[in-house]
């Protein structure tokens, strides 16, 4: 079974940081949420956000 990561179970940790836990916990994916007391990927630009999680071997879900 594929499992994906929700930021509002990490709400305090950056996009980058919230990349490398689904990645280490074997998950295929992330959501990221709006809903957060963060910027949207910390602010970084949509592309870049997505081709770090592409190579981390992540999809963003959601």
């Amino acid at each position: 079974m594929d499992f994906a990561l929700n930021h509002m179970t990490t709400p305090d940790l950056g996009y980058v940081d919230f990349l490398e836990l689904a990645a280490r916990l074997g998950c295929v994916g992330v959501e990221v949420r709006t809903d957060i007391a963060r910027d949207l990927f910390d602010g970084m630009d949509p592309e870049q956000a997505g081709k770090l999680a592409k190579d981390k071997g992540l999809r963003i879900v959601g």
